[in-house]
């Protein structure tokens, strides 16, 4: 549902506006299953029901006992009550009773009418006291529940709920609708699928404008790079057809992207545009040497493999997603890992000839990537320290570690929103919570028992259930109504005249009479001293109000329905059918105390709730489920790909200690994205956690690339081959890639870029600072 909050103005007002929307908003296609108002209707033929068993047994025993001054009344009015004389009682073998007026001493009547005198003794007084109003209430009894019923939170919103196939659209349309009614508070649209249609809007948004950016910015750094614009062609003119097959893999596997899928073709692009720069960069450096068929195969032996591990590494990284339970992230994986594959087979399949092509058509060889001069100075100087270099890096990565404790994981599902979303602000700064718990009772009756439990937790804000507006007991209440109805219909409508003028002889010796008496009650009093004003209009006004009274009684009980169908009566009232089925089936909405999107909160709500059943359902169960699913599935796909990447490097270089050097740009990469976390204040979220196991893959080539390259040249400097080059240019565009994610709107997909661009970056600081000191280290044992 989406929930219309009427915030602020007064009650009148917010309740005129509910109305108009009610009349407004299924005029439009925007709007369905509009819910403004509860309608109760025909409450005055069928009210005995919805009065409990012991309020209808006093309704049924006061017409008893009070049957003879009932039809008294109906003739004389407040006159008949003065003189009635019930009976007495009838001693054991009196053959007639003794005649009693009702100023008779209590102990001389009989029990009947005693409960009569006592009743209407004291309605007397507060008619006179009330100048004229006086109130029978078991004999006319009223049903408190009104016929129409707005949606409240408290006593400063109204609520209207409904659904819409175009939340953003609808949003707009309310926002048109403020301004005609001049509505002096605000209306919030929340709930559900408002935040999802905002959260895919902003999701789309970004997505294309990061793919295009990160062509733009991607093409510049190859043309910056290469020095050169040939090459940075044939690098994408390769990847495309890789890109059209990931895109036709995503359509064949999952069909529809999501959230969390819809960003796949800006990572696929940052990851396999590195295989184009290595080849081409290592092609460029051999062709210096060789005639192009033999550089290309040297390059194919070399790049070409490392490239391949790489391939696979990063594979496994996205693959081991697929492995998890949460189907999002599983999709993710699904896509990505067989992208990685055909974006590596078009760059080997494609790049080759068309490097073949284009020398035959432009005669010419291709200059060779020249690193800098200070780049290389720093190596030197890194390599001439090894054991002080790496003592340096071990204190900085301890350091990135330590401030790598303080980052946590942000269960908010509102922080990855927009803040420039009113619906998000709101729920953020406490106005109205659109979460809520449901349980769906199998009877009114077990609702009601259900929330009597709900309301005893300490995490329960309010209930809200149609089950308190249902009759219940019906059954058992039926011969009771009959039994009211009955004795109602045989009464007499009144037939005296309320505005006749008072016969007052008659009234003072009535008064006189009681004065007489030892016993004054002071009901005879007040008719003398009945307050200011004219004492004939007081009375005319009792006699009013008596008459009328009486005929709403002899309408409302006389001809009221003996048989109520429950099944019935709630087809004729489809906002009651919503809220408790045909068959009996009733809902609670139950409402907490905490912001259930706070995680602390959410947890002690759920397991307070599960304390009393385990039949709730709803958003705060789903998001519970959802989070700590998605968490334990990036843990988990983490495992996964450590070990499958451990195994994959150790059949490559069939050794432990080239597979360790390997290994430390990523271990201490990561450990440099947690730092920059931490410096940072960026928390882990739903969003942002996939970085755990990609960015184990996406970056790994650069450490097998230096290793590869330090083990065949161990006294040529890696900055200062292609390699070294290739694996600084495949770094930035992959930062790029990444980096352009931080251009969303959504702040989600701000800290996914720049989780992984810190990541690849520190990746390749690790690379280049620490590899070459750990080659130097042990070159030794490597060449064993």
């Amino acid at each position: 549902d989406l929930i219309l909050v009427l915030d602020g103005s007064t009650v009148s007002d917010r309740e005129a506006t509910v109305k108009k929307l009610k009349e407004r908003l299924p005029k439009s296609k925007l709007f369905s299953d509009v819910r403004a108002t509860l309608e109760l209707p025909g409450l005055e033929r069928l009210g005995l029901y919805f009065l409990s068993l012991e309020d209808l047994q006093s309704v049924d025993s006061a017409l008893r006992l009070h049957e003879g001054l009932l039809r008294s009344l109906a003739t004389g009015g407040w006159y008949s009550f003065l003189e009635w004389k019930p009976s007495a009682k009838v001693e054991k073998g009196t053959a007639e009773p003794q005649q009693r007026t009702l100023l008779t001493p209590p102990e001389a009547a009989d029990a009947s009418g005693e409960e009569s005198r006592k009743r209407f003794t004291e309605v007397w007084r507060q008619s006179v006291e009330s100048r004229g109003r006086g109130e029978l209430g078991e004999l006319f009894p009223r049903v408190t529940l009104p016929e129409r019923a707005f949606f409240t939170d408290g006593d400063l919103r109204h609520l209207v709920y409904f659904r819409s196939d175009d939340p953003l659209a609808a949003r707009a349309a309310l926002e048109d609708l403020h301004r005609e009614f001049h509505f002096s508070g605000r209306f919030v649209l929340l709930g559900q699928p408002l935040l999802q249609a905002q959260e895919q809007q902003q999701t789309i948004r970004d997505a294309l404008l990061s793919s295009v950016l990160s062509v733009l910015i991607v093409q510049c750094l190859l043309i910056w790079g290469f020095r050169e614009t040939v090459r940075p062609r044939l690098a994408f003119g390769s990847l495309l057809f890789g890109l059209f097959w990931s895109v036709s893999w995503a359509a064949l596997s999952v069909g529809v992207l999501n959230i969390i899928t819809i960003n796949f073709l800006t990572i696929t692009l940052g990851l396999g545009i590195d295989f184009s720069i290595h080849l081409l960069a290592r092609y460029s450096e051999e062709r210096g040497r060789y005639e192009s068929l033999k550089a290309m195969e040297i390059t194919l032996r070399t790049s070409g493999v490392e490239n391949l591990v790489g391939a696979a590494a990063t594979s496994l990284a996205f693959l081991a997603l697929s492995l998890t339970d949460f189907r999002a992230v599983t999709e993710l994986g699904t896509i990505t890992g067989a992208a990685i594959w055909l974006c590596f087979a078009s760059v080997v399949f494609l790049l080759p000839p068309l490097l073949f092509w284009h020398e035959e058509t432009h005669p010419g060889r291709l200059p060779a990537l020249t690193p800098s001069e200070k780049l290389c100075d720093t190596e030197r100087t890194l390599r001439g320290r090894p054991r002080k270099t790496l003592v340096v890096g071990a204190l900085v990565v301890l350091g990135l570690g330590l401030l790598g404790t303080q980052v946590r994981f942000d269960y908010n599902l509102l922080n990855l929103q927009s803040d420039d979303s009113e619906a998000v602000a709101y729920e953020k700064l406490g106005g109205y919570s659109s979460l809520a718990a449901f349980f769906v009772a199998a009877s009114p009756q077990e609702a009601l028992e259900f929330k009597a439990k709900f309301e005893d937790l300490s995490t329960v804000k309010s209930i809200q259930t149609v089950a308190e507006l249902l009759p219940q007991r019906i059954a058992t209440k039926e011969p009771l109504v009959r039994s009211i109805v009955s004795r109602a219909s045989q009464l007499p409508y009144p037939t005296f005249d309320p505005e006749s003028v008072p016969d007052w002889a008659r009234l003072k010796a009535l008064v006189k009479q009681t004065r007489e008496q030892d016993d004054r009650p002071d009901w005879v009093e007040g008719l003398s001293r009945s307050g200011p004003g004219p004492l004939e209009q007081v009375w005319k006004q009792m006699q009013r109000h008596l008459k009328s009274e009486l005929n709403r009684m002899l309408v409302n009980l006389g001809q009221h329905k003996m048989h109520l169908d429950i099944s019935k009566w709630k087809t004729q009232t489809p906002e009651v059918l919503r809220y408790s089925n045909s068959d009996g089936h009733t809902v609670l909405r139950i409402l907490a105390k905490d912001s259930l999107w706070e995680r602390d909160s959410l947890n002690a709500f759920v397991l307070e709730f599960q304390s009393v059943t385990d039949r709730g359902v709803g958003p705060p169960f789903l998001i519970r489920s959802y989070l700590e699913q998605m968490r334990d599935s990036y843990f988990d796909a983490v495992k996964y790909a450590v070990g499958s990447i451990i195994v994959l490097l150790l059949l490559h270089f069939r050794a432990i200690l080239p597979t360790l050097i390997a290994l430390v740009p990523k271990v201490v990469g990561t450990i440099g994205m947690l730092g920059a976390m931490g410096v940072c204040g960026v928390n882990f979220n739903p969003a942002n956690c996939m970085a755990l196991p990609l960015t184990l893959g996406i970056g790994l080539v650069f450490g097998i690339h230096a290793v590869h390259r330090c083990l065949e040249h161990p006294d040529d400097l890696l900055i200062g081959g292609s390699t070294g080059r290739a694996i600084s240019l495949s770094a930035w565009t992959t930062i790029a890639s990444f980096g352009t994610l931080m251009v969303a709107s959504s702040p989600g997909i701000f800290s996914l870029g720049f989780v992984m661009a810190a990541g690849v970056g520190a990746n390749l600081l690790a690379t280049y600072f620490l590899v070459p000191p750990l080659i130097v280290l042990f070159r030794d044992r490597l060449r064993r």
